[in-house]
């Protein structure tokens, strides 16, 4: 936890700046929910990226989520997703 600690404490030192408060006040709400739900040997935080590669990219990325959400739920295992972005083309 001590990188979600240094990341919170890096956008507290942000917050003074008004064109960047608003982000920093939702990458520190994003972290703290992180920093909550993380205990140890019991989390796994796995994250999906499209990357280069345009549409095949994106469904392929949408694939994966599918598998490792059912791979969780045929094991039992709670999912929750933490950040979500969607781009309609």
């Amino acid at each position: 936890m001590d990188e979600i600690d240094r990341k919170i404490e890096e956008n507290k030192l942000l917050l003074s700046d008004p064109e960047l408060r608003d982000l920093a006040l939702a990458e520190i709400e994003k972290l703290e929910k992180q920093k909550t739900i993380l205990q140890p040997d019991e989390v796994a935080i796995l994250e999906i990226r499209a990357a280069a590669g345009g549409e095949e990219a994106g469904f392929f990325a949408q694939d994966l989520f599918r598998m490792y959400t059912r791979f969780a739920a045929n094991n039992k295992w709670r999912v929750e997703v933490l950040d979500i972005m969607v781009i309609k083309m």
